[in-house]
């Protein structure tokens, strides 16, 4: 079970926020989020010579293979270490105390990577299982292996 409380977030603007658990719903959320986003990319892929036989495969393709996509995989857990990802996850979380709390102001202020530490920091806590939670832990796993293939890719530019 985790704990209902939420944990205070201030980012390096000096604002703060309070950071709730994710709960069944947000996480269903999340899930439909990844589905949409991982067909939104594949729709727009399509270049304007594409045929409608082409885009119609295209896009049956991208519906059955979002289908696979959660929280959890590989591809959900790549797609929410982005900054859009990591944007809307952190607007699920900041809205249940903070409606009023835009994604727009998330991803300005999730520019700045002590912010992003920062969200990375609250969320472990917040959702921390007594006990451990090994799902939790294999998705954070994921995450920063692919964070550091991202930044490892980047320095040998």
């Amino acid at each position: 079970m985790l704990s209902a409380a939420p944990v205070p977030i201030v980012f390096s603007d000096g604002s703060e926020y309070l950071f709730a658990p994710l709960n069944d719903r947000d996480t269903d959320t999340i899930d439909q989020w990844l589905q949409s986003h991982f067909i939104e990319v594949a729709r727009k892929s399509l270049t304007a010579t594409a045929t409608p036989q082409e885009r119609e495969e295209t896009l049956l393709l991208a519906m059955r293979e979002a289908q696979k996509i959660n929280f959890l995989t590989m591809d959900g857990v790549e797609s929410l270490a982005t900054l859009n990802g990591m944007t809307f996850i952190c607007w699920l979380s900041l809205r249940k105390n903070h409606p009023d709390v835009t994604q727009e102001q998330l991803r300005e202020k999730l520019t700045n990577p002590a912010n992003m530490e920062c969200v990375n920091q609250a969320f472990a806590r917040v959702n921390k299982k007594p006990g451990g939670n090994n799902a939790l832990k294999k998705a954070r796993a994921v995450l920063k292996k692919t964070r550091r293939r991202r930044n490892k890719k980047s320095t040998e530019r």
